[in-house]
C-alpha cells in the first residue's frame, strides 16, 4: 500500500520540502519510516556553518587516540574518540561532523602524528654508575641526552631531567625490554620499573595502577 509521510525536520520541528537532496540522520532505534530523523536544508546549512574548527588537540594514551575540539563559536567537545581513515583523508569521531570538518581534523592529525614520531626513541642505553643508574638516548627527531641519572622509587622510573611525556614513555618501554634481556642472561641487578615519571611529576604509566605498581 502506498502511504505518505509529512517531512518534519528533527532539529527545528518545521515541515519542509527537500530541494536537491533529502537529508536524514542514522538512528537504529527508528524502525518505521515516520520515525526517521529527516533534516531540512536550512538546518543542514547551520550545521555546516557551525562546524568551523578553531583548535583541535589530539592525545594518545595506551593506543587510544582522542581529540579535544574547539569551534569558532566557542563550543567545545572533549575527549572524543578519533579514528583517522587514510583512504578518505578524514577523521571519524564520536560526534557527527561534516566531511569538510573531518578532512580538517585529518590534516591536523597528520601534523600531530609527525611530531609524535619525532619523539620516538631511536637508541637507548642503560648502565649502572656507582650506586645509581644512567640512561643515554636519542629520538627519531634528533634529540639527544647523554648519561642522564635515573632511579626507581615506589615502582616509578624517576628521570633527573624533564623530557616530553612521549619520550618518557619510550624510555620506560626500553627499560622494561632491557630488564627482560638482563633477566634472560641472568645478569640483571637493576630494579624493575612499573611506571614512568618525570622528576617532579610522578604518574603511573598504566591506567588504574597506584604508586606501588599495584591495581
Amino acid at each position: 500500500m502506498i502511504r505518505s509521510v509529512d517531512l518534519i525536520c528533527s532539529r527545528c520541528g518545521k515541515s519542509f520540502v527537500p530541494k536537491e537532496r533529502l537529508f536524514y540522520q542514522d538512528d537504529f532505534t527508528a524502525a518505521p519510516l515516520k520515525d526517521t530523523k529527516f533534516i531540512c536544508d536550512e538546518c543542514m546549512a547551520k550545521w555546516h556553518d557551525r562546524w568551523k574548527i578553531k583548535d583541535a588537540v589530539f592525545s594518545e594514551r595506551d593506543y587510544v587516540l582522542t581529540v579535544d575540539i574547539t569551534l569558532e563559536d566557542g563550543t567545545r567537545f572533549e575527549h572524543l574518540d578519533a579514528t583517522p581513515i587514510e583512504e578518505t583523508g578524514t577523521v571519524v569521531t564520536g560526534e557527527d561532523i561534516p566531511e569538510e570538518a573531518a578532512k580538517d581534523l585529518f590534516a591536523r592529525w597528520e601534523k600531530f602524528a609527525a611530531e609524535k614520531e619525532k619523539k620516538q626513541i631511536k637508541d637507548c642505553f642503560f648502565e649502572k654508575k656507582g650506586e645509581g643508574y644512567e640512561v643515554s638516548f636519542t629520538t627519531v627527531g634528533g634529540e639527544k641526552h647523554d648519561h642522564v641519572p635515573f632511579s626507581i622509587k615506589d615502582g616509578y622510573l624517576i628521570l633527573e631531567e624533564d623530557v616530553d611525556e612521549d619520550i618518557m614513555e619510550g624510555i620506560v618501554t626500553a627499560y622494561k625490554s632491557y630488564l627482560s634481556q638482563e633477566t634472560m642472561l641472568g645478569t640483571s641487578e637493576s630494579p624493575a620499573a612499573a611506571s614512568a615519571a618525570r622528576r617532579k611529576r610522578p604518574r603511573p604509566a598504566w591506567p588504574g595502577t597506584g604508586p606501588d605498581g599495584k591495581a
